[in-house]
């Protein structure tokens, strides 16, 4: 459509940093919708610090689905926390509702709805195989590690997506599916976020 522009920008930089025409929009955005994106970012405070700058006066408003990652340090030892860098960076669901809680209040939002649903996505196996690695990609961000150490992580990652009902970790989840070609589809069990806060 003639009447839509579309502007690519990564959301994680600060207000200085935006372009220009971003920036132009300040206090004048209606709506903001994010699907599946707001967890790929590190800094919540200086994103939800944007957001609410960009938005208008008395109304603004933010629906977003946020996924939920799994709390692999619910079943990590102390030294594998330390070994794989995952200490203080993996959350339970009741956690991470509460950091976005913290986040958008702290900055003036309202937060009207905040809630978390389960979702099961279910992918053939070509198509599971396309998307590891947007598993792995998010746990060499968020734990900045890489090789075995990132092997694992994915493992126990995609155990914890096929298994959420199990009681240990299978580090070797991925590769006994690679290696089974039986397996031609995968349910992936979610926690999902659902935000909606308005600019009072």
């Amino acid at each position: 459509m003639d009447s839509i522009e579309y502007w690519t920008q990564d959301m994680s930089v600060s207000w200085d940093e935006l372009c220009p025409p971003l920036k132009a929009l300040e206090a004048r955005v209606s709506l903001i919708v994010s699907n599946y994106a707001l967890h790929w970012i590190d800094d919540k405070s200086q994103l939800v610090a944007v957001m609410h700058r960009l938005l208008t006066e008395q109304g603004g408003l933010i629906v977003a689905r946020i996924l939920a990652m799994p709390h692999l340090n619910a079943f990590l030892m102390d030294a594998q926390m330390t070994e794989y860098n995952t200490r203080g960076k993996t959350f339970s669901t009741e956690q991470h509702l509460d950091i976005w809680r913290t986040v958008c209040e702290g900055k003036g939002l309202e937060v009207k709805l905040l809630v978390k649903s389960d979702a099961k996505w279910v992918y053939g196996r070509q198509d599971m195989i396309d998307f590891c690695p947007i598993i792995a990609s998010l746990s060499r961000k968020v734990f900045g590690i890489s090789g075995p150490k990132l092997e694992f992580i994915t493992g126990v990652t995609y155990d914890r997506y096929i298994r959420p009902d199990a009681h240990r970790l299978n580090p070797n989840a991925w590769t006994q599916f690679l290696d089974n070609h039986s397996i031609q589809k995968v349910v992936l069990n979610l926690h999902e976020l659902l935000l909606i806060c308005i600019k009072p």
